[in-house]
Parts: C-alpha cells; structure tokens; sequence
C-alpha cells in the first residue's frame, strides 16, 4: 500500500472514532502535562536548591560533578525515571490505540493494568537497552512521538548551538540524525515486539531489523507524507483563522474575536497533537503486524462511551458493512 493511501486510510480511522483517540491521548498528555512535568519540576528544583546549584550548564557540568556528586546522581536518577515514564506512556497509547482498533473490549483500567503488567515483567538488561535505545533514538523518534516528558529528557538547546557553532561538530551532530533517523525506521517494530510479544530485546531486534529490510525507503516515504499533509492542513488551518481575524480587527468586535480565534486554535492544536500521535502510532502498528489493510478493516462491535458515540456518530456515519473485519483474523 503507497504512502498516500495510509495516510487516507489511517484518517479516516482515526475520524472515525475520533472520540476515543482523542479522549485516551488528550487525558494522557494532560496527566503528564498537570501533574509528571510539574513533579518533576519541583523535584529538580529542590535538589539543585539543596546542593546550591544556582544553574546547569554545559559550563559548569564537569564542576556539578566533582563538586557535588549527589546532585549529578540525582539529576542522573530524574533522567531515569522520566525516562521510565515516557516508556510506560509509549506503551500505554499503544496498547491503548491497539485497544481501539479491536473495538475497545478492554476499559482504561484494564489497559493500564495490562501496561503496568508489562511494564513488571520487563529485565533489567532490557531496561538498560531502552535506555540505550531511548538516547540514540530520540533525536528522530521526537519528530513522530511528541510528550511534554521529552523536553526534560532531550538535548538541551545551549548544547545544540554550541555544536553548531563548530563546523565539524555540526558536521557530526548531523551525522548522529542520519543514523538515529535510519536505526528508528529499521527498529521501528521493536517497541511493539517487547511491549506486546514480550520478546527480549535481542530477539526484537532481530526480528525488527528482518521486517524492514528493503523497505527502509518505503517507510520514510510514508513518514514524509504524513508529515507533510499533517504541516499543509496546520498551515490551511491557521490560515483560515488569521485571515478571519484580519476581517475582524476592522469591526468593532475585533478583541472578542481574537479570543474566540485564540481558544480555537489551541483547541485545534490539542486534537491535531492527538491526531498524529494516533496516524504515528497506526503506522508503528502496522509496521509491526507486517499488514497496512489492518487500518481498512474494522470490529463487529465497537464499546464506545455513550458521550463519545454520540460526538462520533454526529461526525461519521456507520462504516459501510463491506470494510468490517476482525483484528484477530489477521494472525497474532
């Protein structure tokens, strides 16, 4: 299947029960947003108040560590834990969207319980691989999977300019995207494969790097297209209401106008966040299962919240009877 036709296909899926998507990844960006990030935050800031460490630096890095060594290892032991988080929230929203497209016969609580599950089972040496894994990845892996966590657990900007700043350097630090870029598309199952298949992380590696070969080009095509029809409906969008508001500011209503445009754009933000991160998370799964028509096939039956079904039903009509199929059917 072409690039286009996944992109198609996986909005019209997600349209189609846009309710749930929206409402799974919004409440979780929102419970990290409101409650992770602020934690972490006031965690961060009481060590570094405690160590008497006013700032940090690519300047006084080396001086935190000799210096004071609990305040490194505690930054260091923050690191982990959001990178933890970021790890059980990847699993979540997967297992979560897998939950979608099975017609939600599991509640929330039961797919936490079963993402908590996994999360229990995983060894020590694969937790240490996801660490290696999260650090080389994150760079490209930042572009398709997008949480308020990443910004605690990314390359500081003041790093990134420095190295810029030295033709080389940047020589290198490009090379280091090439490379993640490539190793994300070539391990794109692996996440998959040990959250779901509970497969150690060699195995999944293995058979990750099998499932994309000769189709690495094939998969950034459609990584590409989706970014940039994902960019060009952002762009119309935020067009529309900036030429809207050009129309207003010579009315009388003018102030009031730009608050409503602001709150719908923020609003359109928030569902255009939730819908890339579900069209990402589509591509990740059905990179995984080996089979992209899983977006075209649909549940006998779909358990949706009463409110949420009647916000999809006024948007969508039923799928036509023709397209219906089982998840399982395919083969697990």
């Amino acid at each position: 299947m072409g690039a286009w036709r996944f992109w198609w296909d996986s909005t019209r899926r997600f349209y189609k029960n846009w309710g749930s998507y929206v409402a799974l990844i919004f409440s979780t960006n929102l419970v990290i947003s409101y409650l992770a990030v602020p934690f972490f935050n006031w965690l961060l800031e009481m060590l570094l108040k405690w160590q008497g460490v006013s700032y940090v630096s690519y300047t006084n890095v080396l001086s935190i560590i000799i210096h004071t060594p609990i305040a490194a290892l505690g930054m260091l032991a923050i690191l982990l834990a959001v990178i933890i988080l970021i790890y059980w929230q990847f699993a979540f929203l997967l297992l979560g969207i897998i939950n979608i497209f099975r017609g939600r016969p599991q509640t929330i609580r039961q797919v936490l319980r079963t993402t908590v599950t996994s999360l229990t089972l995983t060894s020590p040496s694969t937790f240490l691989f996801f660490i290696g894994y999260f650090i080389v990845i994150l760079p490209f892996g930042s572009f398709i999977f997008t949480t308020p966590l990443l910004n605690k657990a990314r390359i500081p900007a003041f790093i990134v300019s420095y190295l810029l700043e030295n033709p080389w350097m940047a020589l290198g630090l490009a090379g280091f995207y090439l490379i993640a870029g490539y190793l994300g598309i070539r391990l794109i199952s692996l996440l998959p494969l040990m959250i779901i298949d509970r497969l150690p992380w060699k195995t999944a590696v293995t058979r990750s790097w099998q499932q994309t070969k000769h189709r690495t080009l094939r998969y950034l095509w459609t990584m590409l297209v989706t970014l940039f029809m994902i960019l060009a409906a952002v762009t119309l969008i935020y067009m529309l209401i900036y030429l809207a508001q050009l129309g207003f500011d010579k009315t009388g209503i003018a102030m009031a106008a730009a608050t409503v445009n602001l709150f719908i754009m923020e609003a359109i933000t928030e569902v255009i966040i939730c819908y890339t991160t579900a069209v990402f998370m589509m591509l990740i799964i059905v990179c995984y299962r080996q089979d992209f028509t899983l977006l075209r096939q649909a549940p006998q039956h779909f358990n949706e919240a009463p409110r949420l079904k009647r916000w999809t039903r006024a948007t969508f009509e039923t799928v036509d009877p023709r397209q219906r199929g089982d998840w399982d059917s395919t083969g697990d």
